[in-house]
């Protein structure tokens, strides 16, 4: 290897002086020589280096299509699950319609039957007021002709006629036997 000494004015060789292009192929001569002991020494940790790397990269570009092959199959899966939401939706929705549709008929038969129901009560007891105003009626009617008949009675017994007038009731219960 070369003994190179560096001064303020140039590079000296072996205690000589160089001149600029001499000075230039040594440092060429240098810089080579480093660069040679830099890839002798680190070819193989660089190359092992970039192979891992390399390898690394494969791995990771590998796994990212994997994740997005199973990104898509998870994407058409919901929207199956969304397609078979929205028809069940669909059907429960068309189930329920019918439901509130048949619970309605149900209520409406159910209170036509009642309003029915209430109606002919209603008639009876209607009749039955009916009947016991009638009854009313009647025996008050009686009672009125009862007091008239006994106000014609007193009448006629104080006209004098007592005598015809018993008789006439001894005959019509003679007769009623």
């Amino acid at each position: 290897m070369f003994f190179l000494a560096f001064a303020p004015g140039g590079i000296n060789l072996f205690g000589y002086a160089l001149t600029d292009v001499a000075q230039f192929a040594v440092q060429i001569l240098n810089f080579s020589i480093f660069l040679g002991l830099l890839i002798f020494f680190l070819k193989v940790p660089a190359a092992e280096f970039f192979r891992n790397r390399q390898e690394e990269l494969c791995r990771l570009l590998a796994q990212s299509e994997k994740d997005r092959i199973d990104g898509e199959k998870q994407i058409q899966e919901l929207q199956m699950k969304m397609q078979g939401l929205q028809s069940e939706l669909a059907q429960v929705l068309t189930q329920a319609e019918f439901d509130a549709n048949r619970e309605k008929e149900m209520i409406i038969s159910s209170a036509r039957a009642e309003a029915e129901k209430i109606f002919a009560q209603s008639e009876r007891e209607i009749a039955e007021r009916t009947q016991q105003a009638q009854e009313e009626i009647k025996a008050v009617a009686a009672e009125l002709a009862l007091g008239l008949a006994q106000e014609k009675i007193k009448q006629q017994l104080k006209a004098g006629g007592q005598s015809d007038t018993i008789d006439r009731a001894i005959t019509n219960l003679g007769d009623l036997r």
